[in-house]
């Protein structure tokens, strides 16, 4: 489905679940008065609330900005030697200039949204 298209149906079905969210009606009654499909429906909805908390956490993450233009450093504990080899659980592996991440499947938003920001400015 092109950009078009689906912007057009999200607008569409985003009116859809307003109405039935405020119609005060409990949902499988809603929709069968507007004779919609209940599987559609949720699937939009799932949609729709996947795509808005994608936005919610990109504008979170934008409007997070250092207080100073100050730069932070740790020490480390160990020795940095040469880039370790790629594991099962290695989800991705981030590199800019001559810094090499190694990212774990079970890493947390929050580490990982910290680790790009810390990247992009190396």
């Amino acid at each position: 489905m092109d950009g078009i298209t689906h912007a057009m149906r999200r607008e569409r079905w985003k009116t859809i679940i307003k109405e039935c969210n405020e119609s005060g009606m409990k949902k499988a009654y809603w929709l069968a008065a507007h004779n919609i499909n209940s599987k559609t429906y949720y699937n939009w909805q799932r949609k729709l609330r996947m795509e808005i908390g994608a936005e919610l956490v990109l504008a979170q993450n934008n409007a997070i900005v250092p207080a100073q233009n100050s730069t932070d450093f740790c020490q480390l504990t160990q020795p940095v030697g040469e880039i370790s080899e790629v594991t099962e659980k290695t989800a991705a592996v981030i590199k800019s200039g001559n810094v090499s991440v190694e990212i774990n499947e079970e890493i947390s938003d929050d580490l990982l949204i910290r680790l790009m920001k810390a990247v992009s400015h190396v």
